[in-house]
């Protein structure tokens, strides 16, 4: 008995010992739920604001140069004035030309019957002074028309 006895002490102490870690455990406990953590993140804050700051800067320059090539390009495109003037005085003569000979080709008839008209006169009077030169192809011709003109 005298080692139950022992035993049942040992125990007890055991208990007790046991009950006062958790006694303590429950204000450790208390006083870790009562401590409030605020982590600093000023430093963290600082190095995302100069990154950011920085990133700007890099999106600025090349929004700059963006805007540089964008313009090149578009001035690129452009054709010379020298071509523009050459191209306009080209195309004012083909139409120019181009009207003329409209112009011409409507005229050919006219000109034919006034061509026509001109070489009748023409050969009329060269007959009628060769007539007039040639007494003996004159008879001839008058004989030659009163004959007609009887028939």
């Amino acid at each position: 008995m005298a080692k139950i006895d022992e035993l049942s002490e040992l125990l007890i102490e055991e208990l007790s010992d046991f009950k006062l870690q958790i006694n303590k455990l429950e204000t450790v406990s208390k006083e870790i739920q009562a401590v409030v953590i605020k982590p600093d993140i000023s430093a963290l804050k600082s190095f995302m604001e100069s990154t950011l700051q920085l990133q700007n800067e890099v999106v600025k320059n090349q929004n700059v140069k963006l805007v540089t090539i964008s313009n090149k390009l578009t001035n690129s495109n452009r054709y010379p004035k020298w071509f523009l003037a050459l191209l306009c005085v080209s195309l004012m003569s083909v139409f120019v030309v181009t009207g003329y000979s409209i112009y011409q080709l409507q005229r050919i008839s006219e000109m034919k019957l006034l061509e026509y008209e001109k070489g009748r006169k023409e050969i009329r009077t060269h007959f009628y002074e060769f007539l007039e030169s040639d007494e003996p192809s004159k008879k001839a011709y008058l004989n030659w028309k009163s004959a007609q003109s009887l028939h």
